[in-house]
């Protein structure tokens, strides 16, 4: 992993670790971008120098004011530009003279139509310069430790937590928004709010890059498209293989949302489950909407990411025991028989429980005053388990029954350090008073399931190596596939033999047992039933009548000399395999039911190469399909080790 002396992190330095500021466009009025900027580094307590810039002011604040950037004294790392569109380059230029490291940029219009020159000549200012810049179209950046916020966002004039978590967004709303505004409402701060803007320099996964080297305890990733997936994904593994997870949330998945990608960022949309699949590869937390997000945030802020995939639940509703394991089941998580039975004076307090997983404790009214809190201690200490669930339904809005379960949080916390999450409905005010312990409750059990099961790290995480890819190559007939794909014996083909005759054809279908299917071979033509080129099973005895309809089928099209083969016939569950160039990520593979179900039901899962064994079973579990292929019904089971094989 890199460290921040790497010359490719140093030079973001001054972004997160500026020493001093200059804003050019400085204003005295808070109403204008650079009187908002002044307000939120002097609100928020940044203590490094602050150097206002304006041609005709002499004193903004009670600071002395420069006529230009070049003026500025030290120390000065990084400038924040305030100014028109048209202003930037000769700004950006002087940033440069001045020696300055970094510069943040609001301004928008660069990537407009008919803006090819002022393009131009921005490019040409920032490679003069040799500066880094987060920008154009930015709504800026913020580091809440220091009080170094380089933005005007509409917050500034409240009150702000601090906290562990970062954000870094292609879109300024949506990272104030997530970063900032969503995580307070749940009683969160954050360590840094980025956004990238139009990523005319620094990209999203710069940032990711640079986060991995700090003490924040998670990312969220709000992204449109990436112009290089291959270093996005890198950024992704380093900051996960540094302890750091990262949460993802795509944005711009409909045919829509696609189209207004480029006029907004500049960016290369991708497939959505192209883009999932690398960052899930690379060790991501997919989020499939901003709930998803927030709630991993939360948990990482918390501190309260299970070590592991193992629940136990504790309840007095024998109905939310097998809710629970419903929603586990779902969410890939397990519920163990617990490993260490109870003491004497366990069993002897819950006399008419059940001590085992779920552990539904029966009834309150049977149960000894203690029973709550024996109850909990007992699963927090089982060595098998990773995170304890506690059901209350809607007796926890009453002080008495906050009480019971304040004591036995603290018994259990006293037993053991296994993360303790609780369920149902309360006060805001009981939930905040949990959550300064870092006891996180959900209403809805269901969500806290499907978010353990989001957070806690995979069954598997044996990651494949990176390996360099063979440039692409045009499409391919159906026997010439199959002479590439010869020498890989994890992918067996069904036996095939060219005729040229209807005897030759009855002939070779006896040999393959007696049914197969007749094909033109037609390079170029990926769909043969539409033109006729494909028959249905035959036998020898429609042999002639088969190869007579194929014969004057490819005569029709213009293709009398187009081969015909026949295929042995072959029973089973249909499954596609196909591999294709993405243009964000490259070569990749995708698994999927096949058959007319492929197009009609787009039962698909994708992974981008190369795709290892564990990765490959992932994606065959993540499948619709998949209870089908495991014998659902009683249908046979299938070869799944052979399919994953095949996969990879």
């Amino acid at each position: 992993m890199r460290d921040r002396a790497d010359p490719v992190n140093a030079s973001l330095r001054a972004f997160f670790e500026p020493t001093g500021i200059a804003v050019i466009g400085a204003s005295a009025d808070p109403a204008r971008v650079g009187g908002r900027v002044l307000m939120g580094l002097e609100t928020n307590g940044y203590s490094g120098a602050i150097h206002p810039v304006h041609p005709k002011e002499t004193e903004i604040g009670g600071r002395p004011c420069h006529t230009s950037v070049r003026n500025v004294p030290d120390p000065v790392d990084m400038a924040i530009i305030c100014l028109a569109a048209a202003r930037v380059p000769e700004a950006i230029r002087d940033c440069g003279a001045r020696g300055i490291k970094a510069a943040v940029v609001f301004a928008d219009g660069f990537d407009q139509a008919g803006a090819e020159d002022l393009h131009a000549a921005l490019a040409d200012a920032r490679a003069a310069s040799g500066l880094r810049m987060i920008g154009p179209n930015t709504v800026g950046i913020r580091t809440t430790g220091t009080g170094a916020f380089a933005t005007f966002a509409a917050d500034l004039g409240t009150p702000l937590r601090v906290g562990s978590v970062a954000t870094v967004a292609q879109s300024g709303g949506l990272a104030v928004y997530f970063g900032s505004a969503q995580l307070m409402t749940r009683g969160y701060g954050a360590s840094h709010v980025f956004d990238t803007g139009g990523e005319f320099d620094v990209t999203a996964a710069d940032c990711v890059d640079y986060l991995a080297t700090t003490e924040v305890s998670a990312i969220s990733l709000v992204l449109e498209g990436s112009r290089d997936g291959d270093a996005l994904r890198r950024a992704v593994r380093r900051a996960t293989e540094a302890g750091k997870p990262v949460v993802f949330l795509k944005i711009g998945r409909s045919v829509k949302g696609e189209a207004q990608i480029a006029s907004h960022t500049g960016t290369l949309a991708g497939a959505t489950a192209i883009f999932e699949a690398a960052l899930r590869a690379a060790g991501a937390i997919i989020a499939e909407d901003e709930r998803d997000l927030m709630d991993m945030m939360v948990l990482a802020a918390a501190n309260a990411v299970p070590k592991g995939r193992r629940v136990g639940i504790v309840t007095p509703s024998g109905g939310f025991g097998i809710l629970a394991l419903d929603a586990a089941e779902a969410a890939g998580l397990e519920v163990p028989e617990p490993a260490l039975r109870p003491s004497a004076a366990e069993r002897a307090e819950l006399a008419h429980g059940d001590y085992g997983n779920p552990l539904d404790f029966s009834s309150t009214i049977s149960a000894g005053p203690m029973a709550l809190e024996f109850s909990l201690s007992w699963m927090a200490r089982q060595p098998n388990i990773d995170a304890v669930i506690l059901w209350q339904a809607y007796g926890a809005v009453r002080a008495d029954r906050q009480a019971l379960i304040r004591a036995a949080i603290a018994g259990a916390r006293d037993a053991s350090d296994t993360p303790i999450f609780v369920c149902g409905l309360t006060s805001p005010d009981f939930q905040a008073e949990l959550r300064t312990s870092g006891v996180l409750w959900f209403e809805e059990p269901t969500r806290l399931i499907r978010s353990l099961g989001l957070a806690a790290p995979p069954a598997e995480s044996a990651l494949p190596a990176e390996k360099a890819h063979p440039a692409p190559s045009a499409m391919l007939s159906a026997a010439a596939a199959r002479d590439r794909l010869a020498g890989l014996s994890a992918i067996p083909h069904a036996p095939l033999r060219r005729v040229a005759s209807a005897a030759e054809a009855a002939a070779a279908l006896a040999e393959l047992g007696g049914k197969g299917v007749m094909k033109v071979e037609a390079p170029g033509i990926p769909h043969k039933s539409e033109l006729g080129f494909v028959s249905g099973v035959i036998d020898t005895a429609g042999a002639a009548e088969a190869f007579a309809a194929l014969d004057a089928a490819r005569q029709e099209a213009g293709l009398p000399d187009a081969p015909l083969e026949i295929q042995g016939f072959e029973s089973g569950f249909e499954i596609a395999l196909g591999a294709f160039r993405d243009p964000t990520f490259g070569p990749s593979v995708m698994v999927a039911i096949g058959g007319i179900f492929l197009e009609i039901l787009k039962d698909t899962a994708f992974g981008v190469a190369p795709v290892g064994l564990d990765e490959a079973h992932r994606m065959i579990d993540r499948l619709k399909g998949a209870a089908i292929l495991k014998g659902a019904r009683g249908q046979p089971v299938a070869d799944i080790p052979a399919l994953a094989r095949a996969v990879v």
